[in-house]
């Protein structure tokens, strides 16, 4: 009798996954901004979030409808389209390392985690990771990104941010290929500090590089692994971990840099363990 419910159960969790996936692809497009065309449809998305809405971020010139830097030339850019209506409604993008003339990221101007001082060719930044605003207009969202909370699931109703609570799934998906292209496994990302319940919820481990930093009106500093987050993601979290490995493949490619290559060692349990020893004495606590 036992074996019989754990096989209902098991069918049944295997029927929500799949059932959530298809709902995802049936709505939203995973799109590698690859073309200057499409690059610039994320600065506009950009511009409407960081200039327009909230003044972040200030154009290149007046009369620009767009919002760049100097990074945006060392960056994978990633969309994400609404199928229904063709619009750009998502972006990312992912800074990879340079020579060592290029070695910063964005994190450098605001966290000083000894860390980030180490090689930065081990690193990856994702940064300009932001949603149009019908997407993310519940009270628990943020400035950027929808939320992922009980109530989606619970409510059961049949409209998209029900049936989809993340919808920026798919972004992260992006962002892992990217950093996994480049032979990177690190990540740091600055993320709102309201935006961690959602990234708890869905299984993603991460460890907060310091105190909250005076960037988009308060950021946190983050940095993980993008093996051990879709390890965990894979239990906690199936039908994410489905979209976000893009059905495994990512995984795949995750642990086959962890086996061939130094990077994935570099940031061990005993090496953690001895960074932050080493911040906490720095720091005085």
């Amino acid at each position: 009798m036992q074996q019989v419910k754990a096989l209902v159960e098991a069918c049944a969790r295997a029927l929500r996954q799949y059932s959530f996936t298809n709902a995802y692809h049936g709505t939203f497009e995973l799109v590698r901004a690859d073309t200057a065309a499409l690059r610039d449809k994320a600065y506009r998305l950009r511009y409407k979030v960081y200039c327009e809405e909230h003044g972040f971020e200030s154009p290149p010139a007046p009369d620009s409808l767009v919002e760049i830097d100097a990074y945006d030339e060392r960056a994978s850019h990633y969309l994400l389209l609404h199928r229904l209506s063709g619009e750009t409604i998502g972006t990312l993008r992912v800074i990879l390392p340079g020579d060592q003339s290029e070695g910063n990221f964005p994190v450098h101007g605001h966290c000083a985690h000894p860390l980030l001082q180490m090689e930065p060719r081990a690193f990856c930044e994702i940064s300009r990771f932001c949603m149009a605003k019908r997407f993310r207009r519940r009270p628990e969202d943020g400035n950027f990104l929808a939320s992922y909370y009980e109530q989606d699931e619970a409510e059961g109703a049949d409209t998209a941010r029900r049936l989809i609570p993340y919808p920026q799934a798919a972004l992260l998906a992006g962002a892992f290929e990217a950093a996994l292209e480049a032979g990177v496994s690190e990540c740091v990302w600055m993320v709102e500090p309201r935006h961690l319940r959602s990234l708890n919820k869905i299984g993603f481990p991460y460890r907060i590089l310091g105190p909250k930093v005076d960037c988009h009106g308060g950021l946190e500093p983050l940095i993980f692994n993008i093996r051990g987050t879709l390890e965990s993601m894979r239990t906690r979290a199936p039908h994410c971990w489905d979209i976000v490995s893009d059905s495994g493949r990512l995984q795949h490619m995750a642990e086959t840099l962890g086996r061939s290559g130094w990077i994935y060692r570099l940031l061990d349990d005993q090496c953690w363990d001895e960074i932050y020893r080493s911040f906490a004495a720095a720091i005085g606590d």
